[in-house]
């Protein structure tokens, strides 16, 4: 007798994939965009890209298989790639400015883009798209510790960790009722910095500030309260 048996392995087509990272150096996103991954013979590709309100594409920035690119049109914040008879892999890589908006808030943005292959032979469902997260922090307090035998708290406040231009800084720090300010306890980038005493406000002003000024200070619980407030010099 013949005893026989039957298999299936199913081989997946990818069209179409893509990624994205930010690059918190440029304050761009940079996006990969792989397509026909399969080597599928395609004789009208086309890549119809669709940037999310906030971004535009960097000058310049667009590759096509490693070599610097002009084979494409936009309009408003849509591109498209006409890559022609394609039978092989093919990767476009390319850049967005990140709006200017996006870095003055507390709060993290995400820009979703979307991207999309046609041609002959390809499924209407040949789409990727993928979220990139934009960090935003322009300040930010923690406690860093506490010493239980002198009862003192050290505080860290990061300023402007998105490393902008910011004309007229002041920072203001408000102490709860119940703390008191330790004296010359601040230190500025590393470097201590004079003060007067305070009990409830400390104000600093940065003036114009370009980079990440982190600065440490201490509080102290107290039960007495006060209200009086203080200027940490510029």
């Amino acid at each position: 007798f013949i005893i026989s048996n039957e298999a299936t392995v199913s081989i997946p087509v990818k069209f179409i994939i893509k990624t994205g990272s930010f690059n918190s150096t440029t304050k761009r996103i940079d996006w990969t965009i792989v397509v026909n991954q399969n080597g599928v013979t395609i004789p009208n590709a086309v890549i119809t890209d669709i940037l999310p309100a906030g971004l535009t594409l960097s000058p310049g920035s667009v590759l096509l298989d490693g070599i610097a690119s002009t084979a494409f049109t936009t309009s408003g914040q849509v591109i498209n790639f006409n890559l022609g008879a394609i039978s092989e892999r093919h990767t476009i890589k390319y850049s967005t400015t990140v709006e200017a908006a996006a870095f003055l808030s507390n709060t993290d943005k995400t820009y979703t883009n979307l991207a999309t292959l046609t041609g002959t032979g390809v499924p209407e469902n040949a789409t990727s798209g993928i979220g990139v997260g934009v960090p935003s922090s322009l300040i930010e307090k923690v406690g860093t510790s506490y010493n239980k035998v002198t009862g003192e708290i050290t505080w860290k406040i990061t300023v402007n960790n998105n490393q902008i231009t910011i004309t007229n800084a002041v920072i203001t720090d408000l102490i709860r009722i119940g703390q008191q300010y330790v004296i010359n306890s601040a230190t500025i980038n590393g470097t201590p910095s004079s003060d007067t005493p305070c009990n409830m406000d400390l104000t600093y002003e940065l003036g114009i500030v370009y980079n990440t000024y982190p600065f440490y200070l201490r509080g102290m619980n107290f039960i007495k309260e006060l209200n009086s407030s203080c200027e940490l010099p510029k």
